[in-house]
């Protein structure tokens, strides 16, 4: 039994416990492979107009791994993963999305997660999926306990300063990475992971940001305790999960000044974007003109007028540290 995973939206969020799961239960996972142009075309081609960027790039994924003869495309409902707020909406009927415009397609693995009900938990969306394959009940309750573990040492190792690919190599290949980059200056990347560590749509911006000798530090390296605490600032507790987060490690970095400037990396067209850059750009503005800078992803990929913003920003830094 081949399970597809798509290579986008909640992968760096959730990617080992998934692989864990479905491994431990008798499947083998299929991964596809970084985003690139080849994907980015399929998902534009295959996809609505007006999505926004990473709903593009996840279509270029299902469908490159649909090509690749999996027996089942894992793409599961994430409605609620706490019990104050919901998930972007995309992620809500992403499912229903992929199978109503793509034609051809293995059959979906749409497990529902609403921490807001008892009977749509996690553990119960793993005992579905593993039902539906004819697992033994306590073989999908240890499968389900070890994919845990396995999400909490994943998140464990970013903590450390790794990113999630660095993460996910140590986790599954067993090597030991520790972080050993440092420079001049800190700068913070805020925004979701699907956009912050997808090297194709931010042209490696990460990558290019250590090249001019900056030390990076991202929302995924902060502990969730210390995001709660400092998004708690705003006046009324936000309708989204994922963004809350994004906003609390803004605020952490911005409060505690343990970076020199922060770059806020957005997807074009995504509403929820648009609102939490106005809340990061006002307390920014209130805590003395805390740098700040926006990346706007899109489908466009020309290098040179992101590299010129980097490398101004970075001197910028550099002149204020001086």
């Amino acid at each position: 039994m081949k399970v597809g995973i798509p290579r986008g939206l909640l992968f760096y969020h959730y990617y080992p416990m998934w692989r864990v799961f479905l491994e431990e239960i008798g499947a083998e996972v299929i991964t596809s492979p970084p985003t690139s142009k080849e994907i980015l075309d399929l998902g534009t081609e295959n996809s609505q107009d007006d999505v926004c960027l990473p709903v593009k790039i996840f279509f270029g994924h299902t469908v490159y791994l649909a090509d690749k003869k999996v027996d089942y495309l894992f793409i599961p409902r994430i409605v609620a993963v706490e019990k104050e707020a919901y998930t972007c909406p995309k992620f809500l009927g992403l499912p229903d999305v992929i199978r109503s415009t793509l034609s051809d397609i293995p059959p979906v693995i749409d497990a529902t997660v609403n921490v807001k009900k008892r009977d749509k938990s996690p553990l119960r969306a793993a005992l579905e999926i593993g039902k539906k394959f004819g697992v033994p009940l306590n073989k999908i309750r240890s499968a389900y306990e070890n994919s845990c573990q396995a999400l909490w040492e994943y998140r464990r190792l970013m903590l450390k300063g790794l990113t999630p690919d660095e993460a996910i190599d140590a986790l599954f290949s067993g090597k030991k990475v520790e972080k050993k980059e440092s420079g001049d200056i800190k700068i913070g990347v805020v925004g979701h992971p699907y956009n912050v560590y997808d090297r194709f749509s931010t042209l490696d911006m990460l990558g290019k940001l250590k090249n001019m000798g900056a030390e990076v530090i991202t929302g995924e390296m902060i502990r969730q305790e210390d995001i709660e605490h400092h998004a708690e600032f705003l006046p009324k507790r936000l309708f989204w999960s994922y963004e809350r987060d994004i906003v609390g490690s803004a605020f952490y970095l911005i409060h505690t000044k343990k970076v020199d400037g922060i770059i806020n990396v957005v997807s074009f067209e995504c509403g929820p974007d648009s609102l939490i850059t106005e809340l990061i750009q006002s307390e920014a503005r209130r805590q003395g003109n805390f740098p700040i800078m926006v990346i706007t992803l899109d489908e466009h990929t020309g290098e040179a007028g992101l590299l010129t913003r980097l490398e101004a920003f970075v001197d910028m830094l550099r002149m204020r540290k001086r």
